[in-house]
């Protein structure tokens, strides 16, 4: 599993199926393959903040309809994700079709909801804003002692909305992967949407992108969102980057092996040199193409007799 994006629909459907499953169909035509669907179902059972409470609550969906999206989105070719809230939900949203699944920041230390995540098999991210290393570092070491082959990924993120571009630190991700050595994916909470494609630049597996139906400040996720319309668009940005970092492997095309022979220069001949004659320095130049013996390699040449008679500017060696 390696999208390009995964794009969240978070709480901006503001509690209306409908409007999810209309976004799911937008994301849909736009090139996305990857959607997640946030199971924020009763949020009194999350926290006990009573003004939280009554802000979220309303632009939730219900269990009913989490699952009704995402067997949608299944049902229409699309790998549906859900950023899980309550570990006892998991085994539904697998029975629905779901694909993947996500654990918010917010949940970085609920090892009982990773566990009951980590045992379905499924991939499952782990979300890090506000997270210190040794929380990222115990969060792993306790599902991997419960699920041994758990299949869990990290997304770095900052919990600072909109992040500042000062406060991204993608430098973050090329470390996460070679500290951890699993795949570490982005998560964009940041207006400057030209981080996403530097994410990838930087080693993400993919990115996790809030997108909205317009632009709107009464959206429960909404600075940092792309329009689901315009999703298309930043696919062919981030597909271009991947073609354009391209290999670690030092590798030439063979239009790059042609042209490696006709920039370099040859040992030649800077006079006509009879056979057995010593070969000096004066008697030899450097020119181009590069079709005999490499002008590093002067030494093999120099101060010995010329095996045949040489024209000037031929190759010598």
């Amino acid at each position: 599993m390696k999208p390009e994006a995964v794009f969240e629909l978070g709480l901006n459907h503001m509690g209306d199926v409908g409007r999810a499953i209309r976004m799911v169909d937008t994301l849909r035509a736009q090139g996305a393959t990857h959607i997640t669907i946030q199971a924020a179902v009763d949020v009194a059972t999350t926290t006990r903040d009573v003004a939280a409470i009554k802000a979220v609550q309303p632009n939730c969906l219900s269990l009913k309809d989490v699952i009704a999206v995402i067997e949608y989105g299944e049902s229409v070719g699309v790998f549906m994700g859900v950023a899980v809230l309550n570990s006892e939900y998991v085994e539904s949203f697998v029975a629905a079709g779901a694909s993947f699944f996500k654990v918010l920041s917010s949940d970085l230390t609920y090892t009982q909801l990773h566990i009951a995540v980590a045992r379905t098999g499924l991939p499952c991210y782990l979300s890090t804003g506000l997270g210190t290393l040794e929380d990222i570092t115990r969060a792993l070491g306790l599902i991997r002692a419960a699920e041994p082959r758990a299949d869990v990924r990290l997304i770095h993120t900052v919990l600072k909305i909109p992040t500042p571009i000062m406060m991204l630190n993608l430098n973050n991700i090329p470390f996460l992967i070679g500290k951890y050595n699993i795949p570490v994916a982005y998560g964009q909470h940041s207006d400057a949407h030209e981080a996403l494609p530097l994410a990838i630049a930087a080693g993400a597996e993919t990115v996790f992108v809030y997108v909205a139906e317009e632009m709107s400040p009464l959206l429960p996720d909404g600075p940092h969102a792309v329009l689901c319309r315009d999703v298309g668009t930043l696919l062919e940005k981030l597909a271009q980057v991947k073609v354009m970092m391209g290999t670690t492997e030092r590798t030439l095309s063979t239009e790059e092996q042609v042209r490696r022979i006709s920039i370099r220069r040859s040992i030649v001949a800077a006079t006509a040199l009879k056979k057995g004659e010593p070969i000096t320095t004066e008697a030899i130049g450097f020119k181009r193409p590069g079709t005999g013996l490499a002008s590093w390699d002067v030494a093999q040449v120099v101060g010995t007799p010329a095996k045949k008679d040489y024209l000037p500017d031929e190759d010598v060696g």
